[in-house]
């Protein structure tokens, strides 16, 4: 399975400035004196986060390229804030159809349904098995004349699929808190410290922040 790629980040036109140094710019429209004072934006990243001021993380985007299965890829849509743009398998053969990458873990300890406990090494080839009987039939059906779009419908979960995750880098900070939390599915978790990587090369001050701090419910009367 390939690694999580950069494909697209804002840059922004008006002088040479860093996407973050464009954030910090953006947070002190109110405050045009001072919009150009680069070397104070990592403390005002660092309050905008403490103080819950996320629309300026709004205003710069991230796109990559993912390579996962289509499992994960299903979890992925769940985070609505991002736009996708997905290989379609209605108009292309696949042909990527690697299965090394399955592994079967044994339920949680405890009856965590959404957890799993350690790798089943006699399940895990069973699984394998079962996925290559599926391209053998979907290489059949292929083969026959079937239609791509409705020959798909037998390949398993496991089967990769490549497609593109643009996002800002507001909803890029929700996803990874709460895709490399301990409690988020293996799979996913590895495919979100590999996005994290990238995106820590290019917002390393907030990158160490996401670290350190993480949004907290607080409880308070409102009136």
């Amino acid at each position: 399975m390939k690694k999580p790629k950069l494909i697209a980040i804002t840059h922004p036109l008006l002088e040479e400035m860093s996407p973050e140094e464009y954030i910090a710019y953006v947070a002190r429209i109110s405050n045009p004196d001072n919009q150009m004072n680069h070397e104070t934006s990592p403390r005002l990243l660092a309050f905008l986060i403490r103080q819950s001021h996320w629309s300026p993380f709004d205003m710069v985007d991230m796109t990559v390229d993912i390579e996962t299965s289509k499992a994960i890829a299903i979890q992925l849509l769940r985070h609505w804030s991002f736009r996708f743009q997905e290989f379609s398998q209605r108009y292309a053969v696949v042909s990527n159809l690697d299965f090394s990458h399955v592994e079967i873990r044994n339920k949680a300890v405890g009856g965590n349904r959404q957890g799993s406990a350690d790798v089943d090494s006699m399940k895990t080839d069973e699984a394998i098995m079962s996925c290559y009987e599926s391209q053998a039939a979907y290489s059949n059906l292929i083969v026959s004349g079937a239609a791509a779009e409705s020959a798909r419908m037998v390949l398993p979960m496991a089967t990769l699929s490549r497609l593109h995750m643009k996002g800002s880098v507001r909803s890029w900070m929700t996803y990874f808190w709460q895709r490399l939390d301990p409690h988020a599915q293996k799979e996913h978790r590895e495919l979100a410290y590999g996005i994290f990587e990238i995106f820590e090369q290019n917002f390393p001050v907030i990158a160490q922040l996401l670290k350190t701090h993480k949004p907290q419910v607080v409880e308070t009367e409102w009136l």
